[in-house]
Parts: C-alpha cells; sequence; structure tokens
C-alpha cells in the first residue's frame, strides 16, 4: 500500500484519487497531519442490496480505528455518489477508506479524496 502526502494536494485543491477498490480492502492511507478536514467522496456503482463504507484514521499507519465517533459504518443502498468528512482536527496523521462488505449484485466502488 502507499501514502500519500496530503500536502501535495491540499494547497492546491487538486483531488486525490485513490482508485477502485475490493470488498475488504482499505484505500491507500493518506498523510494528513495538520489538516482540519479530509472529505472522502466514494462513487459507488453495481450496488445490489447494500456496501458498507467506513473511514478510518490511524496514528501511526498501521493500526486504524473509525472516525466516526459512534463507531457506525456507512450503509449505502443506492448507486451514486456518497460523501463522507473526516473532522481531523490535525491530531490525526493518516486516513482512509475501507470498503468492509457489500450484500447483492457485483458492486464496484471508487474513491476520491480533499483535503484542507
Amino acid at each position: 500500500m502507499s501514502v500519500y502526502e496530503a500536502w501535495d494536494y491540499a494547497p492546491t485543491g487538486k483531488v486525490l484519487s485513490l482508485g477502485a477498490q475490493a470488498v475488504g480492502v482499505a484505500s491507500d492511507s493518506i498523510r494528513v497531519q495538520g489538516l482540519d478536514n479530509v472529505l472522502l467522496e466514494s462513487t459507488v456503482a453495481s450496488i445490489g442490496t447494500n456496501v458498507v463504507l467506513r473511514v478510518e484514521g490511524s496514528l501511526d499507519d498501521t493500526n486504524w480505528f473509525n472516525l466516526d465517533a459512534a463507531g457506525i459504518d456507512t450503509t449505502v443502498t443506492a448507486n451514486g455518489i456518497i460523501a463522507m468528512l473526516a473532522e481531523l482536527e490535525k491530531v490525526i496523521p493518516f486516513v482512509r477508506l475501507f470498503w468492509i462488505s457489500s450484500s447483492g449484485g457485483s458492486p464496484t466502488v471508487a474513491g476520491k479524496a480533499t483535503m484542507s
């Protein structure tokens, strides 16, 4: 897995493509230390019943945890674009998108990120 440097993208407003993902596999991580927010966008297509996604954070790029304060994952039930905001408060140094599971169909998920 690669580590993207957010500072290569944040000051310019460029969008970082995380590419297509596979179920049960996380995206490459993004080093975001010192940033306030990361907006992760997932494009979901060919969905059957649902796709479950999670935005994760890490202090060391090895051990990962759910960034949702309540520990709730995002369940997507229709094709489209889903936006998930990670409010980092300049504390969490790494983030990634994790495609946890899917049910029915042959869904695809592709991720993008923008930082501020």
